[in-house]
């Protein structure tokens, strides 16, 4: 059975899962419970894409990504993808607070 959709790397999905994340945790915290639940809706593809793409790229190479805890961002690091990760700034601590 052959792949119908090609794949993307997985730093798409993670900047993407980030921003929507991101955008529903501020919404919230700025008391618009309406548009934060939307946000946080809209992520949940973007987190699949992700998920899935750190765990074809780093399963394998390191037990760390493939069994027990799972780190996202340890994940997507291992995967080469510091770039995004560190395009974030600070801004992600609000959503290690989450």
């Amino acid at each position: 059975m052959t792949d119908p959709q090609p794949r993307r790397p997985p730093s798409h999905g993670l900047d993407a899962y980030v921003n929507q994340t991101y955008r529903s945790l501020r919404s919230l915290r700025d008391d618009r419970p309406e548009l934060g639940h939307l946000d946080a809706a809209e992520s949940v593809p973007y987190a699949l894409e992700a998920l899935f793409a750190l765990h074809r790229a780093g399963c394998g190479r390191t037990t760390s990504t493939c069994g027990g805890s799972w780190n996202g961002t340890e994940a997507a690091r291992q995967a080469g993808h510091d770039r995004v990760v560190d395009a974030w700034g600070a801004d992600p601590e609000l959503l290690r607070r989450a």
